[in-house]
C-alpha cells in the first residue's frame, strides 16, 4: 500500500487553533434557518484566510486560487454544545434606512445594501458553543502566492477583523498555534499541542475526532462523509462541489503507525518563521 501523503510541494504545515465562545461553520441556508456543520469546510477556511490577507469580494480569481491550494485536516479537541439563536429585526425602523451610512469593518463609511427591504425579518441561527478545534494546513503547490508564511503572518496581523463564522463569533486565542512536525497534515495535526487536560472534552478518551481528505492518508480507516457545497464559486457567489471527507476518532499511536513516524526531541510545533 502506498502510504506517501499525496501533498507534493507541501513542505510545511501551519497549525491553527479555533477556539471561541461561539463558532459557526456554515451550511446551506433554507428559509429562515442558518445551520452549522460540525467542522470547517473548504469555503469557510478560504474566506477566513482571504479576509486576513485583505482580499476583496470582486477579486474572485485570488479566492479561487487560494481555495484550490488548500490542503488541511481538522481535529476536535473539545466538543461544543449546539445552540440555536432566534433573531428578529424590524428593517422598517428609521435607523435601518438603507440610505443611511455607517462604519464598516474595513474602516470605511458605507451604506446598508442587500435585497431585503422593510418589514420584520426572522432568522434562526445555529452556533457551536465552547468548542476547540485544531487545524493543520498546507498549500499545494507550496510555491504559489500567497506563501504559507504569508498566510501565518496575515492570520497574526490580519488586514481586517476575523470571525469564526459570523461577526459575533470572536476568537478567544491567537489563531496561529505554530508549525507542524511532519510534511503530512494528518501527522502534524495529531502531534499538535493539546489544550489543558481539564478543558478537554472529546468523548473519545485518548482519541480525537478528526476530518481529513482521503488523499492525505490513502487507506487509513475512517467513515466517508459526503459534503455538498464544500467549495464556493467565488465569481458567482454560490456554493458548489461534492467533496468526500473522512472522519473518525484517531489516536496519535494510530497515525504514527500508519506513517511510520517516530517523534524526536527535535520536533516541535512552537511558532517559528
Amino acid at each position: 500500500m502506498d502510504r506517501t501523503p499525496a501533498e507534493p510541494g507541501a513542505s510545511r504545515v501551519l497549525l491553527l487553533r479555533l477556539w471561541g465562545n461561539m463558532m459557526s461553520f456554515g451550511e446551506h441556508g433554507v428559509g429562515d434557518r442558518r445551520v452549522t456543520r460540525d467542522f470547517p469546510p473548504t469555503s469557510w477556511m478560504t474566506g477566513l484566510i482571504a479576509n486576513a490577507l485583505g482580499y476583496c469580494r470582486p477579486e474572485w480569481e485570488r479566492h479561487e486560487r487560494l481555495q484550490a491550494a488548500l490542503r488541511y485536516a481538522v481535529r476536535c479537541d473539545r466538543v461544543g454544545a449546539l445552540m440555536s439563536d432566534y433573531q428578529t429585526v424590524d428593517l422598517g425602523q428609521p435607523w435601518m434606512d438603507p440610505d443611511r451610512t455607517a462604519w464598516t469593518t474595513s474602516g470605511e463609511v458605507g451604506k446598508r445594501r442587500g435585497s431585503s427591504g422593510g418589514g420584520t425579518h426572522v432568522k434562526r441561527s445555529e452556533y457551536i458553543n465552547d468548542a476547540v478545534y485544531t487545524v493543520a494546513l498546507a498549500l499545494v503547490p507550496a510555491a504559489e502566492v500567497p506563501s504559507l508564511a504569508g498566510v501565518a503572518a496575515a492570520l497574526t496581523r490580519p488586514a481586517r477583523p476575523l470571525f469564526l463564522g459570523r461577526k459575533c463569533c470572536l476568537s478567544a486565542v491567537p489563531l496561529v498555534l505554530g508549525w507542524g512536525v511532519h510534511e503530512s497534515v494528518l501527522v502534524s495535526l495529531l502531534e499538535a499541542q493539546d489544550i489543558p487536560r481539564d478543558l478537554k472534552a472529546t468523548r473519545h478518551e485518548d482519541a480525537y475526532r478528526c476530518w481529513w481528505l482521503p488523499e492525505s492518508a490513502p487507506g487509513l480507516d475512517g467513515e466517508p462523509e459526503r459534503v455538498l457545497g464544500d467549495h464556493r464559486d467565488w465569481r458567482n457567489q454560490t456554493h458548489v462541489g461534492d467533496t468526500v471527507w473522512m472522519h473518525t476518532p484517531l489516536t496519535r499511536a494510530q497515525v504514527r503507525a500508519y506513517f511510520g513516524f517516530t517523534p524526536t526531541e527535535a520536533t516541535s510545533n512552537a511558532p517559528h518563521g
